[in-house]
């Protein structure tokens, strides 16, 4: 900024663009000069015993000092314009106000950091929390290895097998339904969606209960081996049972046929006789076995470790996301300050360029002003000198003693209480100091904020993160900024 002081003068020629030009041949030729001259002479005008300026002369006078009144106003009203034009720059103003301007917005950061390090802590300490309850956990079972969790496209997988072999054993049965079922295929479809449905559903539950075998609680063991073992009674039995009523099915209405179907079963439930039917047995307990191995595998085969892992993976993602959320607004603020400052920079560096233009314009209207006074001097007395001369050379009679003296137009005082342009220069250098000096300080006050919050983000961070003796870093944690950078 202080580049701006060293600025060169503006190239301005005051005496053109303000002041009037004067010819004394323009004037001579509007008076007819030469022709009063030799015609008063002739008269012996003025009188030999004259004192004061004759007719002509006070007419050479009064169009000199029309011309000098114009360029005398338009140089008091071009020296109003531009005080009144650096008056609004306001440059000490300026910086006070942007001072002011950037203090506020290191205030709203500092506000911002408050309310973002309380939050940051909270979710710091929930995620503190879930990891001493996952490492209780693991210590209360004697678990020393990672949740073996399915991916998420490995679920999209598990779903998409579920539903083929839902519409397969229900295209399956519906072929054989149909041929019985009173509504035909319809009927025979529908009946075959129950059945299928009925059995995948209940042999997936079946799967998800029999992890309970995993506890190392010998009951809940037990428990998970007798679901197991209740599995196959269902698989064997619910499949047997849908075949022994689709024998039956086409030889009686459906009521009765599930009647005789139950008798059948309950006396002989091997006793299939059609071969079909042992083709819906087999495909059906094929179908309830996947649905068995997809519902032990939908989660980590320990009762409630998935859970509890889960539950610490999302506290880490939404630690991560707060805590970049809270960096990003920070960097934003950061920014937004700094953006402040540098057009703080540019907005006052233009201000004291536009100072010093409108300085250094004053400067040459001031020094110009008494050449323009100078040049109405001159032409004034060479007007007169040209008159009193035609003017004695056809007199008969001596002229006036005053002819001898020059003459002088009335003296003009320059606007008083300019401040020379050094002088002026000196206090925009000190001025532009002390904007240096704000700017500077205000910035470094901000970058220093900046690093104490990050420093108290990361300081949270480590809290958050920390690991007990056992240790959980399996390479899951989400690193921090700092860390990525």
């Amino acid at each position: 900024m202080t580049a701006v002081l060293n600025l060169a003068p503006s190239n301005i020629d005051a005496t053109t663009t303000v002041f009037p030009s004067i010819s004394s041949d323009s004037i001579a030729r509007r008076l007819d000069l030469e022709a009063e001259a030799e015609r008063r002479g002739k008269e012996n005008l003025p009188q030999t015993d004259a004192a004061d300026l004759d007719v002509v002369e006070s007419r050479i006078i009064d169009e000199v000092s029309d011309v000098r009144r114009v360029g005398l106003t338009a140089y008091e009203s071009e020296m109003r314009v531009y005080a009144d034009r650096m008056n609004g720059l306001d440059v000490e103003g300026k910086v006070s106000e942007i001072d002011i301007s950037i203090s506020n917005g290191i205030s709203a950061l500092r506000e911002r950091v408050h309310i973002g390090t309380d939050h940051l802590y909270l979710q710091g300490e929930r995620l503190k929390l879930l990891r001493e309850e996952l490492e209780r956990f693991r210590d209360r079972h004697r678990l020393d290895r990672t949740a073996h969790l399915p991916t998420s496209a490995k679920r999209h997988v598990m779903r998409a097998i579920i539903f083929l072999m839902l519409a397969a054993e229900s295209i399956i049965n519906g072929s054989f339904f149909m041929e019985s079922n009173e509504l035909g295929l319809i009927g025979g479809v529908f009946t075959a969606c129950t059945i299928a449905a009925v059995n995948i559903f209940f042999s997936f539950l079946f799967g998800r209960m029999t992890i309970q075998v995993n506890h190392r609680n010998l009951i809940r063991k037990t428990v998970g081996a007798i679901i197991f073992l209740a599995f196959l009674v269902f698989a064997i039995g619910f499949n047997l049972f849908v075949a022994h009523f689709r024998e039956v099915a086409g030889l009686v209405n459906w009521e009765a046929a599930t009647r005789q179907a139950a008798g059948q079963f309950w006396a002989d439930p091997l006793g299939l006789t059609i071969f079909n039917s042992w083709i819906l047995v087999f495909v059906g307990f094929a179908f309830a076995t996947v649905a068995w191995i997809e519902g032990y595998g939908w989660d980590d085969p320990y009762p409630g470790f998935g859970d509890v892992w889960r539950r610490w993976e999302r506290s880490i993602a939404d630690y991560a996301h707060e805590k970049e959320s809270l960096l990003e607004e920070l960097r934003d603020t950061k920014d937004e300050v700094l953006e402040t400052i540098k057009g703080a920079r540019a907005d006052i560096a233009s201000r004291i360029r536009n100072y010093i233009q409108a300085s250094d314009y004053r400067d040459h209207l001031r020094l110009a002003l008494p050449i323009f006074l100078e040049q109405t001097q001159q032409a004034a007395s060479a007007l007169i000198g040209r008159y009193r001369e035609t003017n004695t050379r056809h007199r008969s009679s001596p002229a006036p003693a005053y002819f001898a003296r020059p003459i002088s137009l009335s003296k003009v005082e320059p606007v008083a209480g300019e401040a020379e342009a050094s002088t002026r220069r000196a206090e925009l250098g000190n001025l532009t100091e002390r904007a240096d000096a704000i700017l500077s300080d205000r910035t470094a006050e901000l970058l220093a904020e900046f690093e104490s919050t990050f420093g108290e983000y990361e300081r949270i961070s480590r809290f958050a993160r920390g690991l007990s003796a056992r240790g959980l870093n399996d390479g899951r944690e989400t690193p921090s900024p700092a860390e990525k950078t």
